[in-house]
């Protein structure tokens, strides 16, 4: 009869190495509760792709997801955050020219790029590594009418011309908070002279740390035409800060639960929600909705 296998000699010990370094390879593919994908580092930090349940997200080095694609259908806006920082198109639904600073990856976009035929879309990314795997994970296409710039954003809207966006969208965080050169007064002050006249400017603001919510929405106060308008994302701890160079007219906030509607019939977002939850966080302005 033949001998069977050797436990605790040497093949034993070979077999419980294999094993540990199996262990050890798959333990490094796991983060975030996902698996990883991707990962490349600059001087600001790690960029990782992480696919978990069908969605793949982009993490600097934190839990926090940056951005979000649902690999079944990745046209559509994973993040309910993003999805509410459109609640700028109820005041303007038809912008020309449009400006991000912060590019994430790619998500809005991707979808404006899309669902706005006639647009053409300004970026200001301080990561050309961020950019190229937006483009390489993400879908991020390469469209004449999508114009990315790689450095500072504060930089960037320093140089632009004045009277030059319909539409600023502004989602500007690195793994721990808002990025310190756009948390600040002029950065603020110079987008408010970007803006065409009845041009709107979107923020993604932090709203679990009141402090820097409440500094974050004097400035806006400062620099815009009031009011300036909260939407607070349920379930999330994302406030979009809505700013305006111009006040709404009487008949723009008014038509506002109608716009909602028709928006929401033509691009599939929830603007009767995003009506909603403006009244709620607004009343002082919106009593008449």
């Amino acid at each position: 009869m033949g001998r069977g296998p050797r436990i605790g000699g040497d093949d034993g010990a070979l077999s419980r190495s294999a094993v540990q370094r199996v262990l050890c390879q798959t333990m490094a593919l796991l983060r975030y509760g996902g698996t990883l994908m991707h990962v490349s580092r600059d001087e600001d930090g790690p960029i990782e792709v992480v696919d978990e349940d069908g969605v793949r997200a982009m993490h600097f080095g934190t839990s926090s997801r940056q951005s979000a694609m649902n690999l079944a259908d990745p046209e559509q806006l994973e993040l309910s955050y993003t999805r509410a920082m459109l609640s700028a198109l109820l005041f303007h639904d038809s912008p020309r020219r449009i400006l991000m600073v912060g590019l994430g990856g790619g998500s809005l976009a991707k979808y404006l790029l899309r669902q706005l035929p006639e647009a053409r879309i300004d970026v200001a990314e301080k990561r050309a590594n961020v950019v190229k795997i937006a483009h390489g994970w993400f879908g991020l296409p390469e469209d004449p009418r999508l114009d990315i710039h790689v450095g500072d954003g504060m930089a960037f809207v320093d140089k632009a011309a004045p009277d030059s966006y319909d539409l600023i969208l502004v989602d500007a965080y690195h793994g721990y908070g808002m990025a310190a050169e756009i948390a600040q007064h002029a950065f603020y002050q110079r987008c408010s002279l970007l803006l065409t006249t009845g041009g709107v400017l979107a923020t993604n603001l932090w709203g679990n740390d009141a402090p820097i919510l409440a500094r974050s929405l004097r400035m806006l106060e400062e620099h815009y035409a009031r009011p300036v308008l909260q939407l607070h994302v349920q379930g999330k701890g994302n406030v979009i800060g809505l700013a305006f160079n111009r006040t709404p007219s009487n008949a723009v906030m008014k038509g506002l639960r109608e716009k909602a509607f028709a928006l929401q019939q033509r691009w599939g977002l929830e603007f009767v929600l995003f009506a909603k939850q403006l009244r709620r966080a607004n009343t002082a302005w919106m009593d008449w909705l």
